[in-house]
């Protein structure tokens, strides 16, 4: 079975495939990492503004 996360931080977006079976250790099959430094696009309250979420967006459709 094929297995994708996708881990947002406040950094870095980074999406894991694996292939997992029973018994086994699950076997990395595709990497893609990227800095996202959602950190930096912040407005005083804590959301993420606009050019953060532009940039989540292409992170997201790049590693697909």
């Amino acid at each position: 079975m094929r297995l994708g996360v996708l881990d947002i931080g406040s950094n870095t977006g980074h999406l894991l495939v694996v292939d997992a079976h029973d018994g086994a250790a699950p076997l990395p099959a595709y990497s893609y990492k990227e800095p996202l430094r959602l950190a930096e696009h912040l407005d005083p309250g804590g959301a993420v503004v606009s050019d953060g979420v532009e940039a989540l967006a292409a992170f997201t459709a790049q590693a697909l």
